[in-house]
């Protein structure tokens, strides 16, 4: 099951295309591939805001200490 709904994903996923040269390159990207780029991607933000968060945590306790 896609991460990201229609008819958002494929607004995304055309632009991706886009980027990567299509229509003028051909571009042999399936969609089921582009879903697994996209839970990689959102993994690797979540990641990011958790440590984001972490820190500034890390940083407030330290302003109040």
């Amino acid at each position: 099951m896609p991460v990201i709904q229609e008819p958002e994903r494929s607004k995304i996923y055309t632009r991706v295309k886009h980027l990567l040269g299509a229509p003028i390159r051909s571009v042999e990207i399936e969609d089921e591939m582009m879903d697994s780029l996209m839970e990689l991607s959102i993994q690797d933000y979540e990641q990011y805001i958790l440590n984001w968060l972490i820190d500034s945590k890390d940083q407030l306790g330290n302003i109040f200490h």
